[in-house]
């Protein structure tokens, strides 16, 4: 969902970015600190009942603001 915040520990820092679109399969990210690229798209995969993203690295987890 926007504005779901997704983070990553493959780095010595760690990252987070916030879902800022959903588009049916396609999910959009805004972010800060990587390589000054600001946006990103990334296809979702849905698997027995369930999304997951496919990126080189892909999170390690995925929070819901409620």
């Amino acid at each position: 969902m926007v504005n779901d915040l997704l983070v990553w520990h493959n780095d010595p820092y760690g990252h987070v970015a916030v879902t800022s679109e959903v588009h049916g399969e396609l999910i959009v990210i805004i972010q800060q600190n990587i390589y000054r690229v600001t946006t990103q798209r990334f296809p979702l995969l849905k698997r027995d009942g369930t999304f997951s993203m496919s990126p080189k690295k892909p999170p390690a987890g995925w929070l819901r603001l409620l």
